[in-house]
């Protein structure tokens, strides 16, 4: 299953590279949240950790106001003195509803690079949506909250487990 999903990540990405007529790359960084939900025995706990995100953005123009905007970002957060890793790849598609304002959506795979109990997953699907602003042809800011949609915890028992992502940031287009 994993493999399946990497492949298909490498997949899109390396289609809409070849496929664009032209693309956009560029760079971003910001603020993430990431807020956790476990539901067991009729009891639920949530918590949240918050961090940084950097990294790398591409816009592929599909249509007269639509794009697909894939992005690879390494995500760090600090939970009880513990630094947790992950790379974020959204695969959205993004719509200018007006000149320089937009909305985006679409599906997220988030992989965890930390060692973690064989009860759990590394690989975590969700779907996301946010809002963004170009300040400039080249500087923009966004933000967007995705839902994890799978179960977090892969051991035995009635347990769920799922994180929501938050980020908030800004990025420059080369």
């Amino acid at each position: 299953m994993k493999k399946i999903i990497l492949t298909a990540v490498i997949a899109v990405v390396s289609m809409t590279a070849v496929m664009a007529q032209e693309a956009v790359f560029g760079a971003k960084a910001g603020y993430t949240l990431i807020g956790s939900k476990v539901t067991t025995d009729g009891q639920e706990f949530t918590g949240s950790a918050s961090g940084f995100h950097v990294g790398f953005t591409t816009d592929v123009q599909i249509g007269n106001q639509l794009y697909v905007a894939p992005e690879l970002l390494f995500t760090m957060v600090f939970e009880g003195g513990t630094d947790l890793k992950f790379l974020q790849v959204p695969l959205f598609l993004k719509y200018y509803a007006a000149d320089k304002f937009y909305v985006n959506g679409g599906p997220q795979i988030t992989y965890t690079l930390e060692e973690i109990s064989d009860d759990f997953t590394k690989f975590n699907v969700g779907f996301g949506a946010g809002l963004g602003y170009e300040f400039t042809d080249n500087f923009y800011g966004n933000f967007r909250t995705v839902y994890q949609l799978n179960n977090y915890y892969t051991g035995e028992g009635d347990v769920k487990s799922r994180n929501s992502i938050f980020n908030l940031g800004f990025g420059f287009k080369f």
